[in-house]
């Protein structure tokens, strides 16, 4: 996978081998197995590191390990030793790179990297912590190298690998380096004999791998080596035929498709990509472990720098099956009714180990589809309410979205899902089939697409007269002018306040309101018709009228409009977002770190982990307490133009111990190739309790154009203040120019 970072990335041709607390015993030699063979005329460059690092050079981005060079083992390093000759082994953090001098590319039309390693005691973070990077000499943005990592990990068993440099690079000066994190509990040993770089294609020979009884199939190493030779976006002229284990299924069918990632061994981990594969006859599902071939062209998918080796729409054949697997289509039949039922009786938590197949009438559908799937309640009867949900249920062919009133039969097995002690009997991503075609409905709030119309006053007299927390019977279209927007938009929701007058206040929440197709953003000054069911919220002995989930249309458009302070949960700082803040709603996680919360330079100081307890959306970042020092939850490095900023985000403690916060910014600036994290700028401590979300804002102002990196600090325990470091959610992070 290749990525572009602004930071002090090199290119890391290892792989990154996590050394445990446990004693680790010495590395040991290994017999050179390096196997290819380049005549001198290819030769571009080459390195032992047998007698020395030569020209490379060691540097440290955090810590004080170093790169070494070993006789026996080559370039070598780890963060668990015996630093002070005690004959006790300890762990160090660090970052460190192995940096090489200039490569030549000149007059190359392609040239490929050669790397001999070994990484041991590698642990789930092996490919995080390792990478391969490439850069134009003279330049500060580094791109990375997708290796393989088959094999490594757990021994000092050499490996080489053959990786095709990427056109950009060709026929120009470059550099290459090795990167390694070692953590503070755990560290690999990497060992590196040499490096090489050669021109012309990587060679086509092939060692192993082609069984299944197809001598033209390749493995699933020797399709990311083919595809990364490709142009960013291109496909392969060729036809290949890839075999492997599937690792790792990602989501479930869609017009009998289903996307999942290979590798050469059953715990090879994600290697190649298999993007909406076509089901054999008689498959309903693929499952990890089966062994496949699947067949059709290569493509280098690239977003966002990062590059995913796939094929897409691939033919699938089954040559054993290990995973299991299901060919039923239809389950157990029963009601709505009997499905809660059935359902209540599974413990917190439990999925069914059946398959069940629930007949009834959507009544009410939540948000709009995302990836071809959306959320709906449903009933025994149309007017029923809502008695099960079917959370993120797949559309059946030609349809584009559900509608309330239809009647469906869904397809799955049945879930207990708790959320603060209330239970929601549900089925995920069922398959559904359309047996009447419903008279619409809304996207959330439910009912029709138009109810009863009312003012803005009316409304609120009609949610008063509910009991506190109950939501009205009947549906109501409430017509009134946007007078302010409740933070930004999420999930292509958004809340507001509104009147019957332009001028007229806060007089009723439209809460996490649907947006409109075609518009992006509500602003004030709209004229709308928003339409749900009044739900009277009652906070602290606070009344909120409101419509959850409404439908709106768009009367006539606005002039623009402030963000206000929360109203009813919601909140934001009025200005201009800056859309350089990624996934401020933390919806969108890759392999356990929410995408665009991961520093380059040390700003990032803590443990994530994804929390479905959420302020909006589906998910907030959880970040650990350490009672001996303050961690941190960074942004990724982002430039701001000169001007003055609002940095804020929703927060609550994680249990039922109180938590505090407190939010800021530090500038960055790259030293020699590395980045460097200045004084830390924070704003005042937030108390926060589980029991609700707290806005947290910090105001600053930038008199040039800065490098920073946004800061959430979650403190150590403070023994003169009786504070004692707790977990904390954060969620919902916006960044507004003035």
């Amino acid at each position: 996978m290749k990525k572009t970072f602004k930071t002090l990335v090199f290119v890391i041709v290892g792989l990154l081998a996590l050394a445990s607390c446990e004693d680790v015993p010495a590395p040991y030699s290994v017999p050179d197995k390096n196997s290819n063979t380049i005549s001198p005329a290819d030769e571009i460059f080459s390195q032992s590191f047998t007698s020395s690092l030569g020209d490379f050079a060691s540097l440290s981005e955090s810590g004080s390990l170093t790169w070494s060079s070993s006789s026996k083992y080559g370039a070598i390093i780890s963060g668990y030793d015996d630093w002070d000759g005690t004959g006790q082994k300890s762990n160090k953090p660090g970052v460190t790179y192995l940096i090489s001098p200039e490569i030549d590319l000149s007059g190359t039309d392609n040239a490929y990297i050669i790397v001999e390693q070994a990484i041991n005691y590698a642990k789930s973070t092996l490919t995080d912590d390792h990478h391969l990077l490439i850069r134009l000499a003279g330049t500060e943005v580094w791109t990375e190298l997708p290796m393989v990592f088959n094999g490594l990990g757990s021994s000092f068993d050499y490996k080489t690998q053959n990786i095709q440099l990427p056109q950009s690079f060709v026929g120009q000066k470059v550099q290459v380096a090795l990167k390694h994190i070692a953590h503070d509990s755990y560290s690999s040993t990497w060992e590196v004999k040499s490096i090489k770089v050669a021109k012309g294609l990587v060679p086509t020979t092939d060692d192993g791998g082609n069984d299944g009884g197809d001598e033209s199939a390749i493995t699933c190493a020797k399709a990311v080596e083919l595809t990364n030779a490709l142009a960013d976006g291109a496909t392969s002229n060729e036809t290949y035929t890839v075999i492997g284990y599937i690792t790792q299924v990602v989501g479930n069918v869609s017009n009998n498709q289903q996307t999942f990632w290979m590798a050469d061994e059953k715990d090879g981990g994600k290697v190649f990509e298999a993007y909406w594969a076509n089901l054999p006859e008689g498959v309903t599902e693929f499952t990890v472990g089966t062994k496949v071939k699947i067949t059709g062209k290569l493509m280098k998918y690239v977003k966002d720098g990062k590059v995913t080796p796939e094929m897409k729409n691939a033919t699938v054949v089954i040559l054993n099956d290990d995973g299991g697997g299901s060919t039923g289509e239809e389950g157990i039949s029963v009601t709505c009714a009997e499905a809660v039922q059935l359902t209540n009786a599974l413990a917190d938590g439990a999925t069914s180990t059946e398959t069940y197949t629930i007949t009834g009438y959507i009544t009410e559908v939540i948000g709009n589809v995302s990836r071809n799937q959306q959320t709906f309640w449903m009933a025994d009867e149309k007017d029923g309410g809502r008695v099960f949900e079917a959370y993120w249920a797949n559309l059946p062919e030609g349809v584009t979205e559900f509608k309330a009133g239809s009647k469906v039969k869904i397809t799955g097995k049945l879930m207990k899902f708790v959320k603060d002690g209330n239970v929601t009997p549900e089925i995920k991503n069922a398959t559904v089939v359309i047996l009447e075609d419903g008279d619409g409905g809304s996207q959330g709030g439910g009912g029709s697409t138009e109810g009863t119309p009312v003012t803005c006053a009316e409304a609120v007299q009609l949610t008063n007269a509910l009991a506190d927390g109950a939501t009205s019977t009947e549906t109501y279209s409430v017509t009134g002018y946007i007078t302010e927007v409740l933070g930004n938009v999420s999930r292509n929701q958004q809340s507001f306040w509104m009147a019957d007058t332009k001028d007229g206040g806060k007089v009723f929440e439209a809460y996490w309101a649907n947006l409109p197709q075609g518009v992006t953003a509500f602003t004030a000054g709209m004229k709308v018709t928003l339409t749900g069911k009044l739900m009277k919220y009652v906070k602290d002995g606070n009344v909120t009228p409101e419509i959850k989930n409404g439908d709106v249309v768009v009367l006539e458009d606005g002039d623009g409009g402030q963000g206000g302070d929360g109203g009813g949960g919601q909140g934001g700082d009025g200005g201009d977002p800056v859309t350089d803040l990624v996934n401020g709603d933390f919806e969108s996680w890759v392999e356990g770190v929410p995408t665009g919360w991961k520093s380059a330079s040390s700003a990032s100081l803590s443990t994530l982990s994804q929390s479905d307890e959420s302020h909006g959306g589906n998910f907030s970042c959880l970040v650990k307490a350490d009672a001996a020092a303050n961690k941190r939850l960074a942004t990724q490095e982002i430039t701001l133009e000169a001007g003055s900023y609002t940095f804020s985000y929703y927060a609550k403690a994680a249990t039922a111990a109180s938590a505090q916060t407190k939010c800021g910014y530090v500038p960055v600036t790259i030293v020699d190739g590395k980045y460097t994290v200045g004084s830390y700028k924070y704003g005042n401590f937030a108390n926060l309790t589980n029991a609700e979300w707290t806005l947290v804002s910090y105001d600053f102002n930038l008199t040039e154009k800065t490098m920073v990196c946004l800061v959430v600090m979650n403190p150590k325990s403070n023994a003169g203040a009786q504070y004692t470091a707790e977990d904390i959610l954060v969620d919902d992070a916006t960044l507004v120019k003035q």
